[in-house]
Order: structure tokens, then C-alpha cells, then sequence
């Protein structure tokens, strides 16, 4: 999902296209304070996980 855009040429690397989410899930810190679009994480404890 994240390869899309680049998959279907509107642009050269998925990073690029600026509606993507596909910068939030970047190694690279910068890179993912550069996303247009930024995604809320929610951090559960892991009591809470079944």
C-alpha cells in the first residue's frame, strides 16, 4: 500500500508522495518529521494485551 504511488509512476520513491503514510514508518527520525501527514501512536501496557 505504502509503494503505490511509486508502483504506478506518479513518483520516483514512495517517501515523495506527500499523502502518504508511508514516511511515519521510517527508520529515520527526519524523515518521518518531514510527513505532511503524521500518525497518533498509541503506546498500550502490556497488561492490557490479550
Amino acid at each position: 500500500m505504502h509503494l503505490n504511488p511509486a508502483r504506478k509512476g506518479l513518483v520516483k520513491r514512495a517517501e515523495e508522495w506527500p499523502w502518504s503514510s508511508y514516511n511515519n514508518f521510517a527508520l529515520d527520525k527526519e524523515q518521518v518529521e518531514r510527513c505532511h501527514m503524521q500518525i497518533d501512536y498509541v503506546y498500550l501496557p502490556e497488561s492490557y494485551r490479550v
